[in-house]
């Protein structure tokens, strides 16, 4: 939803708030939380995961399994955050995206994503970083 504050709407990942009902995020000038949340939900939602909405998502967890530190591997990786991203979230322009293998993690296959974005609104620009297993 779209006020004069800015964009409102439920909080990923979904929870309740203190008063029993559903929690809600906004983006104002100084704060971009709804926004880096609609990010990670489009990028770590699968295609065809949403009954109502199957277009919706991204098809990025097809790739975790067989990646490597290949250039490659991640050059696609990338290609499909992007196309989601560009897709499903129309008030973000990508300035770069970022792919590491998480060395903290025991076992393979958990890799951190970041995404630099400007908020086309406000010309300002954002991080949001999060894991991707």
């Amino acid at each position: 939803m779209n006020n004069q504050r800015g964009f409102t709407g439920i909080s990923f990942p979904f929870r309740f708030d203190g008063r029993g009902g559903v929690a809600t995020s906004t983006t104002s000038i100084n704060d971009f939380s709804h926004i880096e949340e609609s990010i990670k939900q489009i990028v770590l939602t699968s295609i065809k995961e949403r009954v109502m909405e199957l277009e919706f998502g991204s098809n990025v967890r097809d790739h975790l399994f067989s990646m490597t530190d290949d250039e490659t591997d991640i050059a696609i990786l990338k290609f499909h955050i992007r196309e989601a991203i560009e897709k499903f979230e129309k008030r973000v322009e990508i300035e770069d995206i970022n792919i590491l293998k998480d060395e903290t993690e025991v076992g393979e296959g958990t890799w951190i994503v970041e995404i630099k974005f400007k908020v086309i609104r406000y010309l300002k620009n954002s991080v949001v970083r999060f894991k991707l297993k």
